[in-house]
């Protein structure tokens, strides 16, 4: 899966579960995620807490993605 697809597919998680009210039902999934790969689950974590946020009306800023610059120093 090419990064853009990831990210797309973070999203689209972090839209659905940032909806979810109760927050022991996000965290099992967030924790589902991260055991199946960290990098997806923190990832997937920090889109929830941005969709969260939105919800609240609070303004934020995540990056979803990795920095372009560190793919290319792989």
């Amino acid at each position: 899966m090419d990064e853009a697809a990831k990210s797309r597919l973070v999203a689209s998680i972090a839209g659905s579960l940032g909806a979810v009210t109760r927050q022991d039902i996000i965290d099992r999934a967030v924790n589902h995620f991260r055991q199946a790969d960290a990098d997806y689950g923190e990832r997937v974590h920090n889109a929830v807490r941005a969709v969260q946020a939105r919800i609240k009306g609070e303004e934020v800023t995540i990056q979803v993605g990795k920095p372009a610059h560190a793919e290319s120093r792989s």
